[in-house]
């Protein structure tokens, strides 16, 4: 097993969120959807997945389980914690 070196994961800085839908707006292209009950699911070209849920305050928290393609550091069976915060 190697380890997990999740400090190469760096979540995008904004997401948008608009109909049902999230966005990225940067090159990093990250893009799902939000179900009307708050679950969220998101996906890149370096993730399979990234489930996560939306509360009352706009905080989304997310977590993608998994391995870490070599040219991000690397690692085998990693849990990854994603937190966005709504301006």
């Amino acid at each position: 097993m190697q380890p997990c070196y999740p400090h190469a994961l760096a979540p995008p800085h904004i997401l948008r969120i608009a109909n049902g839908a999230v966005e990225t707006p940067n090159f990093e292209r990250w893009e799902g959807t939000v179900s009307s009950q708050g679950a969220v699911t998101l996906h890149n070209s370096q993730f399979s997945r990234v489930d996560a849920r939306i509360d009352g305050q706009g905080t989304i928290r997310g977590q993608y389980s998994g391995d870490i393609p070599p040219r991000l550091g690397g690692g085998t069976n990693c849990v990854v914690n994603f937190v966005w915060q709504k301006e």
